[in-house]
């Protein structure tokens, strides 16, 4: 194993360790428009398609409609199962609205037992032409951990084979958050409860010529085992994949290998984000610059900072192309940098050490 360590040195990641749920905060500041082939035809509309292998959780109507009761303060969600496509025959309605009698307005509402997930999608109605203000609509979506039981076998050809191995093709626009080796390694030290990931990009193939290591194994000196282990900042996405190698012929016995993935971030109809705008340091401990070498059309109007369970942290409403932000006082971790203008919405993920 301590040789097996050396062959596999790189630049030692720091780990932390905690488990987290995947969640993700999915907002839009706009409608779709107006269908005049639905029933509805005087109500905006937004379509959501729920992204592969996540549930929605909740729902943010961030809504107004002055002078109007709060029984008034509603709004009609529908779920259209097994299709990316709305059809009203086959929609089906959150709630009653007939039994409606507060305000649904600028409330998270938990519909997680309502199933609403993957392989479907969502229209929310906002009676616009009827006195309602559409400011922003948000949803929560959890994903389930991609979990394996089994690894897939022996790679004799490998300089590991001995070591039992599980390939991971990550899913299309998606990044690996975190780990979890539910192993155990009986009669071993803890700084021998380890197990080798390794990522090759841009391939759905392991080649151990060009695959990357995790983390420096010299480094190590307690246990991988049954923890949740931060990756994001090394990247592992989509057009990629990853192996994970366990010594289960010198004793090591293997339970359970998880992933949390999640979407990655992507901006549309924002010019500026190409080749215009830096972003640094990036880690960070404390300072963040924004710049853009742009034109003046790019100007941002707003900026945001979530955290990463979707709290927003941070706002500041501008008109300039330079920024300096200090988030010193805000704990470790990853945050989520939203910049607007009139072209659009981009997003960057940022981490404070």
């Amino acid at each position: 194993m301590k040789n097996l360590r050396k062959k596999l040195l790189l630049p030692f990641l720091y780990l932390n360790f905690f488990v987290l749920n995947s969640q993700s905060n999915i907002c839009f500041d706009t409608s779709d428009g107006y269908d005049q082939n639905s029933i509805l035809p005087m109500w905006s509309y937004k379509d959501y398609i729920i992204p592969d292998g996540y549930t929605i959780e909740k729902i943010y109507g961030g809504f107004d409609r002055p002078n109007n009761s709060t029984d008034e303060h509603d709004f009609v969600l529908q779920y259209c199962p097994n299709t990316n496509t709305y059809d009203e025959n086959t929609a089906i309605n959150a709630w009653d609205y007939g039994k409606i009698d507060s305000s649904l307005y600028n409330n998270w509402i938990d519909i997680s037992d309502l199933e609403f997930k993957s392989d479907g999608m969502v229209r929310v109605y906002l009676p616009t032409k009827n006195g309602a203000i559409w400011n922003k609509l948000c949803f929560i979506i959890t994903k389930s951990n991609e979990c394996f039981n089994t690894a897939d076998g022996y790679d004799q050809n490998s300089s590991l084979p001995m070591w039992s191995y599980k390939d991971y093709i990550i899913p299309d626009g998606y990044t690996i958050e975190k780990i979890y080796g539910g192993f155990d390694r009986p009669n071993n030290s803890t700084d021998e409860h380890d197990f080798v990931l390794q990522y090759c990009p841009n391939t759905n193939t392991y080649d151990e010529n060009t695959a990357i290591n995790a983390w420096d194994y010299g480094k190590i000196d307690s246990s991988l085992y049954n923890n949740w282990i931060d990756i994001s900042d090394l990247e592992f996405k989509s057009d990629g994949m990853v192996r994970v190698y366990l010594p289960t012929k010198n004793g090591a016995i293997w339970n359970t290998l998880c992933f949390i993935i999640t979407p990655n971030l992507i901006s549309r109809n924002f010019y500026f984000i190409n080749n215009y705008i830096r972003i640094y340091p990036n880690p960070t401990k404390g300072i963040i610059n924004i710049k853009f070498d742009n034109p003046i059309e790019n100007i941002v109007n707003e900026i945001s900072i979530f955290n990463f369970s979707g709290s927003e942290v941070f706002k500041s409403n501008t008109s300039s192309r330079d920024f300096q932000i200090d988030i010193s006082q805000m704990a470790n971790g990853i945050y989520y940098i939203r910049l607007t203008n009139h072209l659009g919405t981009y997003y960057s993920k940022c981490i404070k050490k």
